[in-house]
């Protein structure tokens, strides 16, 4: 099969294999929110075109994603200020310590995954 054809039944394969997915919040849940699920694949959703892709130019609410764990994924949304907060403070304190398993925040912008900066 081509490459084109390997992505699509890759992205159907994560659909039925993704199961129930789980917004955590780390801490005493003053922390950020992530998304996991028991299956371990909800980092695999970030490659669905419905959540970053020509169908979703810029995102889900333009929101800024850190790979934590191989089975889990933080998150924010830039306009919800408190989450913001507590994602950037853990984002800076996971990295900095080596605990995360991507040191590279990124967010949706036409279409692509982008980094971010980190403030």
């Amino acid at each position: 099969i081509d490459e084109g054809d390997a992505w699509e039944r890759a992205l159907v394969n994560v659909k039925i294999r993704l199961g129930p997915i789980s917004i955590v919040r780390l801490g005493d849940g003053s922390g950020p929110s992530g998304i996991g699920a028991e299956s371990g694949l909800a980092p695999s959703m970030l490659a669905d075109p419905a959540v970053c892709g020509r169908k979703s130019l810029d995102g889900i609410s333009g929101q800024i994603v850190l790979l934590y764990a191989k089975d889990m994924f933080l998150f924010a949304v830039p306009s919800d200020r408190e989450m913001t907060t507590a994602f950037w403070r853990t984002v800076k304190d996971e990295v900095a310590a080596g605990r995360s398993l991507s040191s590279t925040p990124v967010t949706c912008k036409n279409g692509r995954w982008i980094a971010v900066k980190i403030p």
